[in-house]
């Protein structure tokens, strides 16, 4: 008789420490430390280096991204409605090890992090600045896509990269029964089992823990100063390098203590307060500013969605020579990729008993309406105030950066100190949140064999969470800035591209041998 399986909560933590595969563990933390360094003591030179390698990528590689892009979200659909669907990613008998609704929260926080309150507000004010399609600026079809674009990068394309990934890592854990959650391991069948398990494996591993390091660099390069500005606003303390360092600090001590603490006593504790922080603040925003015309914005945009979808999916902007689709929707589906060694990990971590159709729908569309909604409530009050006059929000987020118009719209709100006050608070929960769980990730990645339930050890979990706080620095030291940032991103995520491309060859492999009768 098959012996049941205590749950985690059952069990003491230290039962479930594994061991640190040294190699990948140190191998990491160097390459970490060097890029890092690097970047903190020659940042003019190091900027210098990585913005020609981005201009290569961007130039060279944006019909190749949109076309993942594509490609992805449409081999996502067709395996959710296909017989495949119903193939339940465990044993018959095992039931999930967590709740529908904190298991989506969970992985919708750990992958989206404090950026999209930013960029809800931000983003349909640099395409008003420059619209694409050759619109002109600040006119009515500059205004009519602003929202629909940003639903775009943030919707379902970009929820199908996590989704798919993580159906791949899940089905190799609870399908084909491989006792490692890292790529290397993933990848056997392609790769070899014997060069999975040498030099090879060990640098594919390596690779997956800086990945998901850099991953870091837009949430706390958009993070820390945005959150720096709010706590100044409030307080008067001067918004200076002292008060960002120390933000860090604090963000770092968050999430190692949430780290060390495990995965159901500190993730999902974390993922549960997040949602009612973001419920709180979408509500109250939503009924001190003007709800019917987000109400009547939401209807108009979401058919304007719709209708331009597959134009906003596959435009290179070729004949006028512009670099809108480079500079945004490039750097999105990178940002997106560069998330897929952490991401793919999590969400098999935290996804035993879901059905792929469960898990890729379930995905995709939460994560869709959760990044929607933020866009629909905090963007459509920055197009209010901009198009009414009542504030030049445009010029601001032109002229003194993001920071500033994310400050200034809250300031434009009823109760404004109110909601800077949740404002901070959901900051520092919802990106302690997101690394929090790329730390439990980039653990995971470097330990031993695991088995199901297992955690690595709390020493592995909380290095990575002190060593997140370094690109902090490090993009900081890069000035902070969106072009930093991007570089970085697109830089990285041209090789998680092709790992994308390596884990569906995998998957569908297995799906041919484990179910060749299966009817699609």
């Amino acid at each position: 008789m098959k012996k049941k399986t205590k749950s985690l909560d059952q069990i003491n933590d230290n039962t479930y420490d594994v061991k640190i595969d040294k190699p990948i563990y140190i191998g990491s933390l160097i390459t970490i430390l060097i890029v890092c360094g690097y970047c903190i003591i020659f940042p003019d030179s190091a900027l210098v280096i990585v913005d020609i390698a981005r201009s290569f990528v961007i130039t060279k590689f944006d019909w190749f991204f949109l076309t993942i892009g594509i490609m992805i979200l449409s081999v996502s659909v067709f395996l959710g409605v296909s017989s495949y669907g119903k193939i339940k990613l465990s044993d018959k008998d095992e039931k999930p090890e967590f709740s529908y609704w904190s298991w989506l929260f969970m992985i919708y926080f750990s992958a989206i992090g404090s950026s999209t309150l930013m960029w809800a507000i931000c983003e349909p004010l640099a395409y008003l600045i420059k619209p694409p399609f050759g619109y002109e600026p600040f006119s009515a079809q500059a205004y009519q896509i602003a929202i629909p674009y940003g639903l775009f990068h943030w919707g379902p394309i970009a929820w199908s990269f996590f989704a798919f990934s993580g159906l791949v890592v899940s089905y190799c854990f609870y399908k084909r029964k491989k006792k490692r959650l890292q790529l290397s391991s993933v990848l056997s069948d392609v790769i070899g089992e014997k060069q999975a398990n040498g030099p090879l494996g060990k640098l594919i591993d390596i690779a997956s823990v800086f990945f998901t390091f850099c991953t870091f660099g837009p949430s706390l390069g958009f993070g820390v100063p945005v959150l720096t500005k709010l706590i100044s606003n409030v307080t008067g303390l001067p918004a200076n390098d002292f008060l960002q360092i120390s933000v860090l600090v604090i963000w770092t001590l968050i999430f190692t203590v949430s780290v060390y603490r495990g995965l159901n006593k500190g993730i999902k504790v974390l993922s549960d307060i997040n949602m009612w922080l973001l419920g709180a603040l979408l509500i109250l925003v939503f009924l001190v500013s003007d709800p019917l015309y987000i109400l009547k914005s939401i209807v108009e945009q979401f058919g304007t969605f719709v209708a331009y979808f597959i134009p906003m999916a596959t435009y290179t902007d070729t004949m006028s020579g512009g670099t809108f689709a480079q500079d945004w929707t490039v750097f999105y589906w990178s940002w997106w990729m560069v998330e897929i060694p952490f991401m793919s990990i999590f969400i098999a971590r935290v996804s035993k008993g879901r059905t792929i159709r469960e898990l890729l729908f379930g995905i995709i569309g939460a994560g869709s309406i959760g990044t929607m909604s933020v866009f629909w409530v905090l963007g459509n009050f920055s197009l209010k105030l901009q198009s009414s006059g009542a504030l030049d929000l445009a010029d601001i987020y032109n002229k003194q950066g993001p920071t500033e118009a994310v400050v200034q719209t809250i300031n434009a709100l009823p109760f404004g100190n109110i909601i800077s006050i949740v404002m901070i608070l959901l900051y520092f929960v919802f990106l302690a949140t997101c690394i929090d769980s790329g730390s439990f990730t980039m653990g995971c990645i470097a330990s031993k064999d695991i088995l199901d339930g297992q955690q690595p050890s709390k020493i592995n979990r909380a290095t990575w969470a002190v060593t997140i706080a370094l690109i902090g620095i490090a993009v900081l030291r890069l000035g902070g800035g969106l072009q930093a940032i991007q570089t970085i991103v697109i830089i990285v995520g041209l090789p998680s591209a092709f790992l994308l491309i390596l884990l569906g060859w995998s998957l569908f492999n297995w799906l041919k041998e484990d179910y060749p009768k299966i009817t699609l």
